[in-house]
């Protein structure tokens, strides 16, 4: 269903997880700490929130909270395409190796939990930064435009199709 406009453009901070009472003790955290923040949302509906923000160029952190770090790499994937928007993951993650996989398949920044209140409000105001530094960015060169922050490359208007290397 669609969302009236106020509703998709009120926050700033969108909170993903699968653990709702984990995810609802985030948004109360940054609510707290003075954040535009909403959630818990799901991997399925975070996308759909989204829509919109990158033509107004405003800047969102996607936080995703989950001990997962195959569920955190795939909503990093999905939100990949979406200019203006970092991922920051926070989880209990096991492994040094999973946290850098989380980082390695895009994630602006990844921290381990419990983080401290101050930490948390840190790494969010250092994710807004980074997506703000995405939102709106576009290059144009004749016939051919380049949208950073959506990692697309367009030819006279025709989508080229490019690996992530590629486009690197």
């Amino acid at each position: 269903a669609a969302r009236p406009e106020q509703d998709r453009v009120a926050f700033r901070v969108i909170v993903v997880a699968r653990d709702r009472q984990r995810g609802v003790e985030l948004v109360d955290d940054l609510q707290a700490a003075g954040f535009e923040a909403r959630g818990p949302v799901s991997k399925d509906d975070v996308r759909g929130l989204l829509d919109g923000y990158s033509a107004r160029a405003i800047a969102v952190c996607a936080l995703v909270s989950d001990n997962d770090h195959s569920f955190t790499i795939d909503v990093v994937d999905l939100l990949r395409g979406v200019a203006g928007v970092s991922v920051l993951a926070v989880g209990r993650f096991d492994r040094a190796e999973d946290l850098a996989a989380v980082l390695d398949a895009g994630a602006g920044d990844a921290a381990r939990e419990p983080l401290a209140s101050v930490e948390l409000a840190a790494r969010v105001r250092r994710c807004l930064t980074q997506a703000g530094a995405t939102a709106g960015a576009c290059i144009d060169l004749g016939h051919i435009r380049i949208d950073i922050g959506a990692r697309v490359v367009h030819r006279s208007g025709n989508p080229v199709a490019l690996t992530r290397t590629e486009f690197d």
